[in-house]
């Protein structure tokens, strides 16, 4: 006769084999309260006991827990259609980062100053600017912006 943790083991087991397709979040919530439910009151829920359903196969793996399992099946989401949905998340530096900086798309030019101008490695004398700097003596005062010489 198996244990009540094995059982409920094997139960968690063919839960996730059973389940794990299914799409739709307030489903799956429905599904992992039920199964919480069934066996809340036979085996501490929140003990390690498990292998994760998902890693089972290798080598050296840590026990969880059946709620930690259960949590990894509610928030499993299908990652190819999350970055394709149309309210995509991003890594907050991201957001933060496309708000504040602007894209140089060739438009912004940067200012080298004079003092800046240093040789090439040979020592030949000729300098070639970065893409997208401006020379100081290239503007003028009566020249508007979109007329500046580029060096690229």
């Amino acid at each position: 006769m198996q244990t009540k943790t094995t059982q409920a083991i094997r139960a968690l087991f063919r839960f996730w084999q059973q389940n794990l397709g299914e799409g739709n979040p307030a489903v799956r919530v429905k599904q992992a309260s039920d199964f919480i439910a069934e066996w809340e009151n036979h085996v501490d829920l929140a003990k390690k006991i498990t292998k994760h359903p998902a890693t089972r196969k290798k080598m050296r793996e840590r026990n969880y827990s059946i709620l930690d399992v259960l949590a990894d099946y509610i928030i499993s989401a299908d990652q190819v259609a999350e970055r394709r949905a149309e309210y995509t998340v991003y890594n907050p530096d991201k957001e933060y980062n496309a708000l504040v900086k602007p894209k140089k798309d060739g438009t912004e030019l940067s200012l080298l100053m004079d003092g800046e101008l240093e040789a090439d490695e040979d020592d030949s004398g000729i300098f070639q600017a970065p893409p997208y700097c401006v020379l100081e003596y290239d503007v003028k005062p009566d020249l508007p912006p979109q007329k500046i010489r580029k060096n690229s």
